[in-house]
């Protein structure tokens, strides 16, 4: 009996973390890069919790993700994406036409990275942005 117990217990901390759930967007950090590929800038923003709670949060099912002000308010309508292993793609480009990669740098079963890199060119200046958002879970 306790072997099983062992052997069940294992394969529970074996299981890979799921990216459906709310996410807490708990920072975020831009770099922009000028056309030469060099980082020009850098800035980071930590939410802070109001009432407990953090500013917003991404709703993630397995084909949808969806942003929610804290309260529960809808902030962006639900958008089709698609996953193949740490890379997600936004089919409705012409939602998100700036984005040329999207990675998943984290993934436990409390904490979410994802960086968005720009297609270069897209700042003004041909430069390019990645933005990384730190994210817990709800």
């Amino acid at each position: 009996m306790s072997l099983l117990l062992l052997s069940t217990a294992c394969k529970k901390e074996d299981a890979e973390p799921k990216l459906e759930g709310d996410w807490n967007e708990q920072s975020l950090t831009t770099y922009l890069y000028d056309s030469t590929s060099r980082m020009r800038d850098q800035a980071t923003i930590n939410y802070q919790l109001s009432d407990g709670k953090y500013p917003s949060y991404v709703k993630f099912t397995s084909t949808t993700w969806q942003t929610f002000r804290n309260d529960g308010t809808v902030y962006s309508a639900a958008a089709p994406y698609t996953r193949d292993g740490n890379s997600l793609t936004f089919p409705e480009r012409s939602r998100y036409p700036e984005l040329s990669n999207t990675t998943i740098t984290q993934l436990t079963q409390t904490e979410l990275n994802i960086s968005f890199q720009s297609v270069p060119g897209t700042l003004v200046d041909k430069g390019s942005f990645v933005e990384e958002i730190h994210y817990i879970r709800r």
